[in-house]
């Protein structure tokens, strides 16, 4: 498959390929959007694990050697 670096070409459809671009952001942008994902993670409610299936006893041990 064919690519191109100019910048008007069409994005490759492929999952197989990875584009990789940089940007530049301003740190207090990163730092702002970082301060904001902390915060709202933080506010999700935990939730209580569900009951687990009790698991079944064990087969009665017999003492005798064979």
């Amino acid at each position: 498959m064919h690519r191109t670096d100019s910048g008007r070409s069409l994005p490759i459809l492929d999952p197989n390929v990875v584009i990789r671009r940089t940007t530049d952001v301003l740190a207090a942008y990163v730092a702002g959007e970082l301060e904001d994902r902390v915060h709202s993670l933080a506010a999700r409610h935990t939730t209580t694990p569900t009951a687990s299936i009790p698991s079944r006893p064990a087969p009665p041990r017999h003492d005798r050697s064979r």
